[in-house]
């Protein structure tokens, strides 16, 4: 399998591609709005840290958008996004024209996280899909059941070629591709590489070494060493922070590789402050302003 040229994520790196900073006069308009399609009652809690990364990384408005029986709670539990809900079966999963509910604040949005908490992969597939055959715009980050469910869908991603951005584990990129998940971890930057290429999207493959690619010569490589970043949310977590980034108008491959860098040097600080196991994802998406102003410098005004 012919792979691209990987390179590792640094800071230099990210010195190359500085982030878009709103100008002093400026409003939250001007941040962006990221939507959150997700949420399930065994998971309810799943669209509150992916809204909250977003906002943390500097996105302007937040929504989420939930199953009906759950967006009052999620409402008060998060009160800082506004909060859409659509239609849902017996079991809390989203029905078959649930979508609809939501198209326009989807088709709003500057930045659209599908997949955080969503418990029925076919459900998950099948919403994905309709919101992407009758969305045109946003940038698209696709997670979780909500990527594993286009396994047999892949078509459905190319009307949106350079805006869609897939965040999967081994495990859900072997789903995805039909390649053993052996394959995806001995061949991780290849299997990345030549799915980013065929797609016209960019991969985030996660793992204790993640890799970042385009389809374009080069592949980003980030190993951060933080083994407490290995808890529940975290991808949750990453996925916002790549969303609010892509909001603030980075584009795909610059909302990506500043998630992960950001995503990284946020554990590395807890397990400085806290320890080396038991970070919470809540507290990963809360470092996040103070990874960026660490590094203020390496944004400014685009």
């Amino acid at each position: 399998m012919k792979s691209a040229s990987v390179e590792d994520l640094s800071e230099d790196l990210l010195r190359e591609m500085p982030l878009p900073m709103p100008s002093g006069d400026s409003d939250k308009e001007s941040r962006g709005r990221v939507v959150v399609v997700g949420g399930s009652a065994a998971v309810p809690g799943a669209v509150i840290l992916t809204g909250t990364a977003a906002l943390r990384a500097g996105a302007g408005k937040v929504q989420l958008a939930v199953p009906k029986s759950l967006a009052r709670p999620i409402g008060v539990a998060f009160l800082e996004a506004g909060i859409a809900q659509f239609s849902e079966t017996q079991d809390v999963d989203p029905t078959a024209d649930a979508w609809a509910d939501i198209r326009d604040i989807v088709q709003n949005a500057d930045a659209v996280v599908i997949g955080p908490g969503f418990m029925n992969e076919q459900a998950a597939g099948k919403m994905t899909q309709a919101l992407l055959k009758n969305v045109l715009g946003p940038v698209f980050v696709i997670d979780a059941l909500a990527l594993t469910g286009l396994a047999d869908a892949h078509d459905v991603l190319a009307e949106h070629a350079g805006r869609i951005i897939l965040t999967p584990h081994a495990g859900e990129m072997a789903k995805f591709t039909g390649r053993s998940k052996e394959e995806i971890t001995e061949h991780a930057s290849a299997v990345a590489h030549a799915t980013a290429q065929e797609l016209g999207c960019t991969v985030v493959l996660k793992g204790a070494t993640t890799f970042i690619a385009t389809g374009e010569v080069e592949t980003y490589r980030h190993a951060h060493g933080a083994v407490g970043l290995a808890t529940a949310g975290s991808g949750d977590v990453l996925a916002g922070a790549i969303a609010g980034f892509a909001a603030r108008g980075a584009d795909a491959r610059q909302a990506s590789a500043w998630g992960v860098y950001v995503h990284a040097q946020c554990g590395a600080r807890l397990q400085r402050s806290i320890g080396t196991l038991g970070l919470l994802a809540r507290e990963i998406a809360d470092e996040i302003p103070r990874v960026l102003m660490q590094f203020s410098s390496l944004e400014h005004e685009s």
